[in-house]
């Protein structure tokens, strides 16, 4: 968008507006990313035109779930005004509601890196079985199994000849663990996933807390409940979602 800079903060992206020597939030769009849909995909040619020059673009659709994320603030808000005395939720602006469309230009692997960065954030994206693969089951759960994985992007960046992600790149990450929702969740098992990704968003950073790495969700093909218990009743499901299985790659533990 001309006339507009784009840039990621802790929480959103930031849209800022005009002169960039006005700092006040009258000159900001934030599009908050927690639970943010992400999709992409290269532009018919699979290039434009970038401050003159004919470069690799593709198009980021960001479509924040503000109402989600509204609801999830007031319940925790209210469920624990005691304990957490000091927590006051912000407003949620829901007339940032809708999909933003962004042309992002740079190779398919930096388009990569910004898509971790987003879902790092609590942004979720839908192409799980293209980015890694479950390699073994470590454990489940009372909502959730956990595996192991491994990288698919991380093979291909080893790959490429295109530049060389630094160290500490998301792309860097090799083994990692999946943890995955049950099938079918109910809507409790469903805000229980998604609080431990709004927990893990939160303590970003944190020296002593696995990172995430990304969270993400899929339609589930599979027509069988595997994990052994008789499926929810239909009251219970939301029909709109009953296929949807949702997972969170963290940092694997080597030592357990």
């Amino acid at each position: 968008q001309l006339g507009c800079d784009v840039r990621l903060s802790d929480t959103a992206l930031v849209i800022e507006h005009g002169d960039s020597g006005f700092r006040d939030d009258s000159k900001f769009t934030k599009i908050p990313l927690l639970f943010a849909d992400v999709v992409f995909t290269a532009l018919p040619n699979g290039y434009g035109c970038c401050a003159g020059n004919l470069v690799h673009c593709s198009l980021v659709a960001v479509a924040p779930q503000l109402e989600v994320v509204s609801s999830a603030f007031h319940e925790v808000s209210e469920a624990s005004a005691e304990q957490h005395s000091h927590f006051k939720p912000k407003p949620v602006d829901l007339s940032l509601q809708g999909v933003w469309i962004f042309s992002v230009a740079g190779s398919s692997l930096e388009l990569q890196e910004l898509l971790f960065e987003l879902s790092a954030r609590g942004a979720v994206r839908w192409d799980m079985h293209e980015c890694f693969q479950a390699v073994g089951l470590l454990g489940n759960g009372s909502y959730g199994l956990v595996a192991g994985g491994r990288s698919i992007i991380h093979e291909q960046c080893r790959e490429s000849t295109e530049a060389q992600a630094t160290t500490d790149s998301l792309l860097c990450m090799n083994k990692v663990a999946i943890k995955t929702s049950k099938r079918n969740p109910t809507r409790v098992e469903q805000d229980q996933f998604k609080a431990e990704i709004g927990f893990l968003v939160k303590v970003r950073g944190h020296p002593n807390i696995v990172k995430m790495y990304g969270a993400f969700c899929d339609l589930d093909q599979t027509e069988e409940i595997k994990e052994g218990k008789e499926e929810a009743p239909k009251q219970e499901r939301r029909p709109e979602a009953t296929r949807l299985r949702f997972f969170i790659v963290m940092e694997l533990g080597m030592a357990g």
